[in-house]
């Protein structure tokens, strides 16, 4: 299981953090400072920008799901929490 902080970017001042699988996936963009293993979203709720971190533990996997949400983007993020990603997973068993 996955749990995402989400930190308010922009939009409402009143808006309290959102928890859970809720908003819009805007963007996931990958660090480029150390560690290199940290895929930032980037996500739209009630008319507000929040900003969260994916702290993963390989870069190549954060290289690939970070691929894999910018592929979803604009899309809710309950949507893409409850994607069969059984198929990701064995192709990153090889």
């Amino acid at each position: 299981m996955v749990h995402i902080v989400w930190i308010r970017r922009g939009g409402n001042e009143h808006s309290k953090n959102p928890k859970g699988e809720v908003g819009t996936l805007l963007n996931a963009i990958i660090s480029n400072l150390p560690p290199y293993f940290t895929c930032f979203l980037v996500m739209e709720h009630r008319g507000t920008e929040y900003i969260g971190a994916l702290l993963l533990d390989d870069r190549t996997f954060c290289d690939d799901v970070t691929k894999l949400l910018k592929a979803h983007r604009n899309r809710s993020i309950a949507e893409i929490g409850s994607m069969d990603l059984s198929q990701f997973a064995a192709a990153d068993d090889r």
